[in-house]
């Protein structure tokens, strides 16, 4: 069982790292199509099958509340792999 942990700055806070990607794109580079960027990262999680779908989102949400993401600064979105 495998799923991936997104993990992005929040929206309401100053990202410095994705303002400098996207001033970049569009104004050094000519990509002036490009709306937005955003820079976070992604964690690819694997899991025994055996396990309950269930008890595998709780580890994940322990993991991400105790590790994997500052709920200060971070967003995470949990998507399931198939």
């Amino acid at each position: 069982m495998k799923l991936r942990v997104c993990i992005t700055p929040r929206q309401d806070l100053s990202d410095p790292q994705s303002n400098i990607v996207y001033r970049t794109l569009v104004h050094q580079m000519g990509f002036g199509a490009l709306t937005g960027a955003t820079v976070g990262r992604l964690i690819e999680l694997s899991f025994d099958d055996a396990l309950p779908k269930d008890t595998v989102c709780t580890l994940v949400q322990q993991m991400c509340s105790q590790l994997l993401v500052n709920p200060v600064m971070e967003d995470a979105v949990i998507e399931w792999m198939e």
